[in-house]
């Protein structure tokens, strides 16, 4: 089952790769506040609602993984295996980092693997965490989802991460 998760989560790093360039991730990443259009507010999100935050790894040695990607897609070397694909690429240190991070701050882990985080916490927790307020809204089509209410702060140590 592992497997077919870390083969799964490498076929969409290379589906992402495409279509976004990493290359300039290695370096930073700048957070982009997301634009909404008009919306109505119903209310403020219940502070005991949980929320589901995904942190997704780069992996180390990008330019390695490209070519390798690009060699394995015109035919010239055989995939590599899972243990050659995480030992080779994926940052089990940050991964640790990032859940001893997110546990201190009162998330729990429900999954990790080489390349992705995905924890849970209340509202409350993830609002003190990116120093921010949740609203629930309603779009002029009818779609109700929750947003933050202003510009959110990324931790330091949660930069550099998608």
């Amino acid at each position: 089952m592992e497997g077919i998760i870390v083969k799964l989560s490498l076929v969409t790093l290379f589906l992402i790769s495409a279509l976004f360039p990493l290359s300039s991730l290695a370096y930073t990443t700048p957070f982009v506040q997301p634009t909404y259009g008009q919306y109505n507010v119903i209310s403020s999100l219940n502070p005991s609602t949980p929320l589901y935050l995904e942190i997704f790894i780069p992996p180390k040695n990008l330019n390695m993984l490209y070519l390798i990607a690009q060699e394995v897609a015109d035919h010239q070397i055989k995939p590599l295996t899972n243990s050659q694909l995480i030992s080779m690429f994926g940052q089990e240190s940050k991964v640790n980092e990032v859940i001893s991070y997110l546990e201190n701050k009162g998330f729990i882990v429900v999954y990790r693997s080489p390349f992705e985080v995905i924890a849970e916490a209340p509202v409350s927790i993830v609002s003190s965490l990116f120093d921010t307020k949740f609203i629930l809204v309603q779009s002029p089509n009818g779609e109700i989802y929750y947003k933050p209410e202003g510009a959110v702060s990324i931790p330091m140590q949660l930069h550099n991460l998608l």
